[in-house]
């Protein structure tokens, strides 16, 4: 499930992924929050792989250039997809671990 909700009046993103297996107590699904920290111009999905739990979010969103980088051209933002692994951990229960961002 996409959020969209504003932040002194900013408009932010973020995505839930909910646990469900048979025989779960409805009440007490477990679920991560995933925020997408950064200035998002267009949610386009969050695209589920089901075989191997991983999960993408693609957005286009406004180019954060690094210390030392120059710009060399006139768009000023860019497509970018952050990849997630889930997994069920014993100790810390339904866990959404980051694995990378491409730009």
């Amino acid at each position: 499930m996409v959020n969209r909700y504003l932040d002194k009046k900013t408009e932010k993103y973020s995505v839930e992924v909910f646990e469900t297996k048979e025989g779960t107590n409805m009440s007490q699904i477990p679920h991560q929050q995933i925020m997408v920290n950064r200035d998002v111009r267009t949610f386009h999905a969050a695209i589920w792989e089901p075989n191997h739990n991983k999960l993408a979010i693609h957005t286009l969103s406004k180019k954060v250039l690094e210390a030392g980088q120059k710009q060399f051209s006139n768009i000023d933002h860019q497509d970018v997809i952050d990849l997630y692994q889930l997994k069920n951990d014993k100790l810390l229960g339904f866990r959404a671990n980051k694995l990378a961002t491409l730009p």
